[in-house]
């Protein structure tokens, strides 16, 4: 319970805080334990090459990796490799501050009050891109024909690997 406490609170700040790239946020939970999912729930027991969970963070730090390796902030990131090359004009890292963008609004509480967005600019790779929709289908048509990967059937599809889970979601019905 107290490291329950400890970690919402980081995730409190998190949401709070702009950062200028993923290696400044990932010093915000580089030392927590891996967590892994098992038959017991949530764990901080992992075994390489068995223990797997989904987490925004592990895409975190993703690109805290490649903003090391290349000296480029993940947003230019995405937009010199995946925006750009693809003409996908809308695709970028979420700005909740622009206000030309047409957003759906948020809202909290049984009264339904309108609530802030979250500063998301630690997740970039992990849920905190934006896109109009008319971008995201062409994404989606990139993926399919492997213009963005070459071998998609992994991304898609884990059962060959013996698995029933995907990148971030589960397969089945």
């Amino acid at each position: 319970p107290a490291q329950f406490a400890v970690e919402m609170a980081t995730d409190d700040h998190m949401a709070e805080t702009d950062y200028p790239d993923a290696r400044t946020a990932v010093a915000e939970f580089d030392t927590d334990p891996l967590r892994s999912y098992g038959d017991d729930g949530v764990s901080t027991e992992c075994t390489e090459g068995e223990s797997y969970l989904y987490s925004t963070h592990g895409y975190t730090v993703l690109g805290a990796g490649l903003e090391g390796a290349t000296g480029t902030p993940v947003q230019d990131l995405v937009r010199q490799r995946i925006s750009d090359p693809l003409g996908l004009e809308t695709l970028r890292q979420e700005d909740p501050n622009d206000t030309e963008v047409r957003r759906a609004k948020i809202y909290t509480g049984a009264a339904n009050t309108e609530a802030a967005r979250d500063q998301i600019s630690w997740k970039t790779l992990g849920g905190g891109l934006e896109s109009n929709v008319r971008d995201m289908c062409r994404f989606g048509n990139a993926m399919i024909a492997g213009n963005v990967v070459d071998d998609t059937g992994y991304i898609w599809d884990g059962t060959d690997e013996g698995w029933d889970y995907a990148y971030g979601w589960e397969l089945g019905s």
